[in-house]
């Protein structure tokens, strides 16, 4: 699933679909905080952090608040999950 998500945010990059963007990036991240809670390893609980972090910067940067509240909702659901961020 991973794999499928970081080629969606290669398509939305040059879509130039920065709504969409921000959402490949947010499922990512979902994707890496599974992966984070099934082996409780470090690297895909940051690397979750840095896709939720980019999707967050572009859903801010073109004043989609709405969305940035249910992203952030959804890495706490997460993380909570995993590990203590």
């Amino acid at each position: 699933a991973i794999e499928t998500a970081k080629k969606a945010i290669v398509h939305c990059e040059n879509a130039q679909n920065p709504q969409m963007l921000a959402m490949a990036h947010a499922t990512a991240m979902d994707c890496l905080l599974t992966e984070a809670m099934l082996s409780r390893a470090k690297a895909p609980f940051d690397a979750a952090r840095e896709h939720k972090d980019a999707a967050i910067s572009l859903l801010r940067e073109h004043k989609l608040e709405h969305l940035v509240e249910a992203v952030e909702k959804r890495f706490r659901k997460g993380s909570s999950s995993t590990i203590d961020a």
